[in-house]
């Protein structure tokens, strides 16, 4: 009597488990689908003003009228621009001093507690000081990107450099 092979159960809830390909994309498409789903739901049965949250359909329909009419793209363009350039800047600033309070006590000490501190503040609060210090025009929008990303990076760039064996470095 022969048998056939078992293949091993996928366990879907097993912590840090690897699941089906498949799987994983489906989870995704069927959450994206849900949410779509519960906004057609809410704003077709006017549970929620249209004030609030524009139907669906409104939305879709601003969607392409914006993209023939090149504003969409036009808008994009301004975005991917703006925030590359606050991330660029807030990386090249954060790489060197992640750097230092990874490999230097004294660096960590000096800098972790303000770094501590104020990467707990939103970085919209800091926007009508912007304003104020910068006025409105791309160089307030850079230093909100900077804000948001620069105090996050100096700490995840610390916590990779401490993680590096000794006798890499050496």
């Amino acid at each position: 009597m022969t048998t056939t092979p078992r293949r091993p159960r996928t366990r879907l809830f097993e912590l840090r488990g690897d699941i089906p390909r498949r799987v994983y994309a489906g989870a995704g498409v069927a959450f994206i689908a849900l949410f779509l789903a519960a906004w057609l739901l809410l704003t077709e049965l006017q549970v929620v003003s249209p004030i609030f949250l524009p139907p669906l359909r409104a939305v879709g329909e601003e969607l392409i009228i914006q993209a023939q009419e090149g504003i969409l793209w036009q808008d994009v363009g301004a975005s991917v621009y703006r925030i590359s350039v606050g991330w660029l800047l807030a990386t090249v600033l954060a790489l060197p001093i992640g750097i230092l309070m990874g490999n230097f006590r004294f660096f960590e000490g000096l800098f972790e507690p303000f770094v501590d501190l104020v990467r707990y503040m939103p970085a919209v609060a800091f926007v009508p000081l912007t304003i104020l210090w910068l006025g409105v025009d791309d160089t307030q929008k850079f230093a909100i990107i900077f804000i948001g990303t620069f105090f996050q990076e100096v700490l995840m760039i610390m916590d990779n450099v401490k993680n590096v064996q000794r006798d890499m470095i050496q």
